[in-house]
C-alpha cells in the first residue's frame, strides 16, 4: 500500500517540478535544463510501470539534482537566488501530511535558508507562484486524504475476508456436525425397529410356525391338514420377507466406518493410520466381516507384536474391494500364528474372497473381496 502511495506522490510531484521549472526558465541558455528532466520522467514512468522501490528513490534524488543544477546555474551568472523559490510548491507538495522523509525530501527542506528573499520575485512570478503553492496545497492534501481511505477500505476488506472464511469453516463444521447427528439418530432408530420387529414379530410368526405344526400332527381329516399346511407355508412365507426385510434394515443400520473409527479410538497399544475409501453401500456380512477381521488384527498385534505403527487401508475398486492391514514390528514367531489367523481367513473365504497373510516382517494382512459377491451374501437373523 505505502508503495502505491510513493509511486503516486513522486509522479505527481515530478508534475509539480516541471510546472515550478517552467517558471525559472529565463533564457535560450536554460535549454540545457531540459535534459535531466527528460531522465526525470524517465525515471517516473519506470518507476509506474515495474514499481521498483529503488527507482521511487532515484525520482526523489533526481529531483534534488535538478534544483540543485537549476541554482547553480543562477549563481555564476546573476549571483541571485530567487529564481530557486519557484521550487517552494515542490518542497511544500512533500511535507504535507507524509508518513516520513525520505533523504531527498529533508535535503529539499535544508535547501530553503539558501533561496533568496521571497520580495525580490517579480509581482507577477509572485501570484503565480502563490497560485501553485496553493493548487499543490489542496493536491496533497487530497493525496494524504485518498490514501487513508484506501488504507481503511484495505483494512475492512481484509478483515472481513477473514471473518468469512471463519463463519464459512464455522458453517461447515457445523454442518458436517448436525449431518453425523441426524445419520446416528437415523441408524439408531433403524437398529430399535429392527430389533423390535426381530423381538416380537418374528419371535410370533415361529411360534404359530410350531404350533401349526402340532396340530398337523394330531389332525386326522386330510382336508383340514391341507388347510393347515397352506397356512403354515403362508406364515413360512411371511417369516421369510421379515427375514429379509431385516437383512436389508440392519445393513443400512451399520456405519461400517464410524465402526471401525470407534474401533481404532478404543486400541491403545500404538498408533494407527486409517484410510477408507469405500463408496458403495454393502450387506451386512460384508459390514460384519470387515469389523471382525480389524478386530482379530489389531488383537493379534497388541498380544503378539511390538510395532509402534499399525496401517489400515480400506478401497473399492470397480470390481472388487481391497483390505490392506500390516504393522512395523519383527518377524513373529511361528507359534504366534494360531486361531486368530485362521479365523481371519475363513471369515475372507466365506465372502468368497482371497486373503494373503504374512508374519516375516511384521504383521501383514492383504485381502481381496469381490464387489458382487460382497453386496450379494447373507446373514441368518
Amino acid at each position: 500500500m505505502y508503495q502505491k502511495y510513493r509511486i503516486k506522490t513522486n509522479f505527481i510531484g515530478l508534475l509539480v517540478f516541471i510546472s515550478c521549472l517552467s517558471i525559472s526558465l529565463r533564457s535560450a541558455t536554460d535549454v540545457y535544463i531540459i535534459i535531466p528532466i527528460c531522465v526525470g520522467l524517465i525515471l517516473a514512468l519506470s518507476t509506474i510501470i515495474f514499481k521498483y522501490d529503488h527507482m521511487v528513490a532515484l525520482v526523489n534524488i533526481c529531483l534534488v539534482l535538478l534544483v540543485g543544477l537549476d541554482a547553480a546555474k543562477i549563481i555564476p551568472s546573476y549571483l541571485d537566488l530567487r529564481y530557486s523559490l519557484v521550487y517552494i510548491p515542490l518542497i511544500l507538495y512533500f511535507s504535507i501530511d507524509r508518513p516520513r522523509m525520505s533523504l531527498e525530501e529533508v535535503l529539499l527542506l535544508v535547501s530553503i535558508p539558501i533561496l533568496g528573499p521571497f520580495a525580490s520575485l517579480a509581482p507577477t512570478d509572485i501570484v503565480i507562484l502563490l497560485g501553485i503553492s496553493g493548487l499543490v496545497y489542496i493536491i496533497g492534501k487530497y493525496s494524504v486524504n485518498i490514501l487513508d481511505l484506501e488504507n481503511k477500505y484495505y483494512s475492512y476488506y481484509h478483515r472481513s475476508k477473514g471473518e468469512r472464511y471463519k463463519l464459512e469453516k464455522l458453517y461447515q463444521s457445523l454442518s458436517i456436525d448436525q449431518n453425523n447427528r441426524i445419520e446416528n439418530a437415523i441408524l439408531s432408530e433403524r437398529n430399535r425397529i429392527s430389533r423390535d420387529i426381530h423381538d416380537g414379530l418374528g419371535h410370533l410368526t415361529s411360534r404359530a410356525i410350531l404350533q401349526l405344526g402340532a396340530m398337523m400332527v394330531v389332525e386326522k381329516d386330510p382336508v383340514k391338514k391341507d388347510a393347515l399346511n397352506e397356512i403354515k407355508n403362508t406364515l413360512s412365507e411371511g417369516m421369510t420377507e421379515v427375514r429379509r426385510s431385516l437383512h436389508n434394515l440392519q445393513s443400512e443400520s451399520i456405519n461400517l466406518k464410524a465402526e471401525i473409527d470407534k474401533l481404532i479410538d478404543e486400541f491403545t497399544f500404538c498408533r494407527i493410520n486409517f484410510s477408507y475409501g469405500l463408496t458403495s453401500d454393502f450387506d451386512m456380512a460384508f459390514k460384519y466381516s470387515i469389523l471382525y477381521i480389524i478386530k482379530e488384527a489389531l488383537t493379534n498385534v497388541s498380544k503378539h507384536s511390538n510395532a509402534s505403527l499399525v496401517n489400515i487401508t480400506l478401497v473399492e475398486m470397480k470390481t472388487a474391494c481391497y483390505l490392506k492391514i500390516s504393522d512395523n514390528g519383527t518377524k513373529l514367531p511361528s507359534k504366534d500364528s494360531g486361531m486368530g489367523i485362521f479365523s481371519i481367513s475363513k471369515r475372507i473365504e466365506d465372502l468368497g474372497g482371497k486373503v494373503e497373510i504374512s508374519t516375516e516382517d511384521g504383521f501383514r494382512i492383504f485381502a481381496t473381496i469381490g464387489k458382487n459377491i460382497s453386496q450379494d451374501s447373507h446373514l441368518d437373523v
